[in-house]
């Protein structure tokens, strides 16, 4: 974005479609004009779970075996109890 001084007249009512609107409206004007320069033209898919990876982790490390820690987890990682359960049955059964 080098040799874009215009970029500074860009207003949040000029960006054109309801995604890249509501990427202005969650991450800043500033930040939505880095990801159109760089991407456009592009369509991007952002999945419905895109940190479920790290969610994992997170659950992994801090769950002490306690249904009080199971229920704190759903909450904080805005899952079921069954889902967490399954997360931390699925590497119990990996390391069997």
């Amino acid at each position: 974005m080098q040799n874009t001084p215009w970029k500074n007249y860009v207003k949040s009512e000029d960006v054109q479609g309801e995604d890249l609107k509501t990427i202005v409206e969650e991450a800043g004007i500033e930040c939505a004009i880095r990801i159109m320069m760089a991407l456009r033209g592009l369509t991007i898919y952002i999945p419905k779970q895109p940190f479920r990876k790290s969610i994992e982790r997170y659950i992994l490390d801090k769950y002490d075996g306690t249904g009080n820690s199971l229920k704190k987890l759903a909450i904080q990682c805005e899952l079921t109890q069954r889902q967490v359960s399954q997360i931390i049955n699925k590497k119990i059964s990996k390391a069997h």
